[in-house]
């Protein structure tokens, strides 16, 4: 329940920065196995992009994606619905 929470609450979060800029935002790298909370470090180092949730929602939630100029929003959509 806490991760489905935690995509919509995503997705829901990346809609709305989409909104906010004409162009998607793209990501390159290279995790295996991240903690979530990891993972989100480096977008927002690397991104104007900001991620907001509870330590409890993404607790178990890993992240393994390798690649370049990928949107955001299909890394999120296909590391979230696991």
């Amino acid at each position: 329940m806490k991760k489905i929470s935690l995509v919509c609450l995503t997705l829901i979060f990346c809609i709305a920065a989409s909104a906010q800029h004409s162009d998607s935002t793209f990501v390159s790298g290279n995790f295996t196995n991240a903690p979530f909370k990891d993972f989100v470090e480096q977008i927002e180092i690397r991104t104007p992009l900001r991620f907001y949730y509870l330590p409890d929602w993404i607790k178990d939630v890993r992240i393994t994606f390798s690649g370049t100029k990928v949107p955001i929003t299909r890394i999120l959509d296909d590391q979230l619905n696991k």
